[in-house]
């Protein structure tokens, strides 16, 4: 019902009611001001064909040769959709005009061009993006939270559609509920947050807010809850956006600019009162209005102790509100751990409190995890390295299994490979780099061991290749030669 509405407010739309309602009224009123004192005048000859196939050839080129429009939206659709209908009823259909053909082509008329130019256009918006225009080959691995399921490796968008599900069937008419998203750094528990907001955007966006929070992005904890009330006010009408100032100025005299000027703004029209009355006046708006509104935080885990309480206490008490939902990414390690240091003996109750429930992310599936290693670097290595290169990712030491688990992994281990492997080509055989970019990332020690005194723990085989230098072996030779 909210769709039709907000459909039928469209400009558009109601100029489309009235030419139908009125359409002979509409026509009378382009008759006078637009067909008789101009188009009446125009001239059928050779220099208005060869313009009116100029500009159709234009438009044709153009539409197969630019870059594609990024999105289109639903309005641009519409009224495309409406152009056409004009143009065929009134070519096609209704005599009122009398619609000029061209001079040499009688079967083709000047109106044409309309056709051609909304055509064009659409298919230029639709055309898919020529990955050529813009070529990024052989590059860094990029360490970014995907968006598009079509880059979902793991197959956790299904997890996230059931969630998001069981998420806003959840009863939060008198208080909030909060979701806790476990995993490990690393994981992608920021990507399975960005399906999480993309299904509430396109499927549950009638009647959900979906807001964004970082707490890593404020520089101190006196930020982090007036910035939070800051952000949520954005989100609504006038009323409701400045009783959430004023309860957040009442929460803490330190804001940003903007709460300080709302805040006074507030003042001025209205007297001070308790913070519990000010939390109720939100309770009782955000009752009337019945919208869920689902917070994602993210980057907790990158907090301290001190900033992580305040967090934790936003979400429990503070803003504790009805409808409201939080989703939380965290390593849970990293936050128990944290806590240990404010309450040494209760860390894990607190959490406990604080997330109604936690939802552990799948692990990485190990083989795809092999997968992606082989393929990237496989893009910069020669034909005959990849067989050795396949055969040390899939051999059965567990050096990968033990060392590269998380897509985080994969792009560190790949790119530090991609910066050795353009300096070392041809020295070195890439499955042994590969082994050798696992020990610089995960165990820097023993790298640096490595560097500094490679005479004495590494020897020069008979391939003239380095193997580690063995004390068995060397007493061996020795009393060998000995006897």
């Amino acid at each position: 019902m909210d769709t039709i509405k907000s459909f039928l407010r469209k400009r558009y739309v109601i100029f489309v009611l009235l030419y139908v309602l009125f359409y002979s009224m509409w026509e009378d009123l382009i008759n006078i001001t637009l067909v008789d004192p101009f188009i009446s005048h125009f001239e059928r000859n050779y220099i208005s064909d060869i313009v009116f196939l100029i500009l159709s050839l234009f438009f044709i080129l153009y539409s197969f040769t630019s870059k594609p429009k990024h999105h289109k939206s639903k309005d641009y659709i519409f009224i495309s959709i409406i152009v056409v209908c004009f143009w065929g009823y009134y070519r096609f259909w209704s005599p009122r005009f009398d619609l000029l053909s061209l001079f040499t082509i009688e079967c083709v008329k000047y109106i044409d061009i309309i056709a051609i130019y909304t055509i064009c256009y659409f298919f230029r918006c639709n055309k898919k993006l020529d990955k050529s225009c813009c070529k990024f080959e052989n590059g860094y691995e990029r360490d970014a939270p995907i968006t598009n399921k079509e880059d979902d490796l793991f197959n956790r968008r299904i997890f996230a559609d059931d969630l998001v599900e069981k998420l806003l069937k959840t009863d939060t008419t008198k208080d909030a509920f909060s979701l806790g998203i476990v995993s490990q750094w690393g994981t992608g528990k920021t990507s399975f947050m960005n399906f999480m907001k993309a299904i509430i955007n396109k499927e549950h966006n009638d009647d959900c807010i979906a807001i964004d929070f970082n707490p890593w992005l404020y520089t101190n904890k006196a930020d982090i809850i007036s910035l939070f009330f800051g952000e949520l006010s954005k989100s609504f009408d006038k009323s409701l956006a400045y009783s959430i100032i004023d309860y957040s100025k009442a929460l803490s005299t330190i804001g940003t600019p903007e709460i300080k000027i709302a805040s006074t703004f507030v003042d001025l029209i209205s007297p001070q009162s308790k913070i519990e009355d000010k939390r109720n006046l939100i309770k009782e708006l955000l009752i009337s209005r019945k919208k869920k509104i689902v917070v994602f935080v993210d980057d907790i885990d990158r907090l301290d102790a001190s900033e992580i309480m305040e967090v934790l206490k936003l979400i429990r008490n503070v803003s504790n509100f009805p409808y409201m939902y939080f989703v939380v990414a965290y390593d849970k390690e990293y936050l128990l751990q944290s806590l240990r240091d404010k309450m040494p003996s209760k860390s894990l109750d607190y959490t406990e409190k604080i997330f109604q429930t936690e939802f552990v992310l799948p692990q990485c599936d190990m083989e795809k995890i092999k997968d992606c290693v082989y393929q990237s670097i496989s893009l910069v290595v020669d034909e005959e390295e990849k067989k050795y290169l396949y055969d040390t990712i899939w051999s059965k030491n567990n050096i990968i299994e033990d060392n590269i688990v998380t897509i985080r992994d994969v792009k560190r281990i790949v790119n530090s490979f991609i910066t050795s492997f353009s300096k070392l080509k041809g020295e070195i055989r890439a499955s042994d780099l590969l082994l050798l970019e696992i020990i610089k990332n995960k165990y820097p020690a023993v790298y640096l061991i490595l560097e500094r005194e490679r005479k004495n723990i590494l020897v020069a085989n008979y391939n003239h290749c380095y193997e580690l230098f063995d004390e068995k072996m060397l007493t061996k030779m020795i009393f060998m030669r000995i006897s």
